[in-house]
């Protein structure tokens, strides 16, 4: 197993980061619960290789420009998309070029989760 493995959950809304952080003390999860906007994390860029994963947050292009820094050190996006996941893609291509692949989603036929890596700017 390795020891250097950590987690990382950034939350904004103070009250789901205290109710993350009690969830995780009560499982004896060794977590770090980082009460801040995920665009303003700054310390762990460029650092270690992440998964970054949302559910319902914004544009997959928004997503792609808030998590580009760790897109492009090496980390891979699990992004929830709904129905119009295709058009998403389509729009954020005009502005990156990324490898994906679209993964069924098991709570809706017509959702799909968006695995990004290898992101670069056009």
């Amino acid at each position: 197993m390795d020891n250097n493995l950590k987690g990382h959950l950034v939350e904004s809304n103070t009250k789901k980061a205290k109710f993350l952080s009690n969830t995780s003390k009560l499982l004896g999860i060794d977590i770090s619960i980082h009460n801040e906007r995920f665009e303003n994390l700054k310390k762990f860029k460029n650092d270690n290789k992440f998964v970054l994963t949302s559910r319902a947050v914004s544009s997959l292009n928004k997503m792609i420009k808030i998590s580009l820094s760790f897109l492009q050190s090496g980390s891979i996006g699990l992004f929830h998309k709904g129905e119009k996941w295709q058009q998403e893609i389509s729009e954020a291509s005009k502005f990156w070029a990324f490898e994906f692949e679209a993964i069924g989603s098991l709570t809706n036929k017509d959702s799909r989760i968006i695995m990004i890596k290898n992101v670069i700017r056009k």
